[in-house]
């Protein structure tokens, strides 16, 4: 669906179904088996040398003052990894599946959105609030951590971006 994302003239209504998709899958319950995305975050956390101890503490503080969550989170779901063949819709790339707090699937999309453009991240979290009833506030919170996660794992470009988020731009 990038294409149609892509498409000035689409672009809107792409991502309203891209949210419609998104909550959607974050309703599935059968999510015991799966990793735990405050777990996964926390150990991204830990391990990343990219961060100072200072911010590393900070970032953990935050993460675990977190609702635990235990929806099916994708954590890479944007328009890249969905596919419309004019009758169904697949969602692909699901090495990262979790269960979790919907807010933080959100932040990861947000970001994901964020590397494209700022207004089109901006439109995608407005849409998302609206739809799931989940505050804006609490995708943000969850947006820092997982920014946290990222530095020094995206490519160079993206790190004002990333930093921006860390300290709560």
């Amino acid at each position: 669906m990038l294409e149609q994302l892509r498409d000035p003239a689409l672009c809107k209504d792409t991502l309203d179904i891209l949210v419609d998709l998104q909550c959607r899958l974050q309703k599935y319950d059968k999510v015991g088996w799966m990793p735990h995305l405050k777990q996964r975050f926390h150990d991204d956390l830990v391990h990343n040398d990219r961060l100072s101890a200072d911010l590393k503490k900070k970032l953990l503080g935050i993460l675990g003052g977190l609702a635990d969550g235990q929806a099916l989170c994708h954590c890479d779901f944007h328009a890249g990894n969905v596919f419309f063949d004019g009758a169904k819709y697949t969602v692909i790339d699901l090495l990262q599946i979790c269960r979790g707090d919907p807010a933080a699937d959100a932040a990861c999309s947000y970001a994901a959105y964020s590397f494209i453009d700022r207004e089109l991240a901006e439109y995608y979290l407005n849409r998302y609030c609206d739809k799931s009833g989940i505050s804006g506030e609490s995708v943000r919170q969850w947006l820092t951590v997982y920014a946290g996660t990222l530095l020094g794992q995206v490519p160079e470009q993206f790190t004002p971006i990333i930093e921006r988020f860390v300290v709560g731009d």
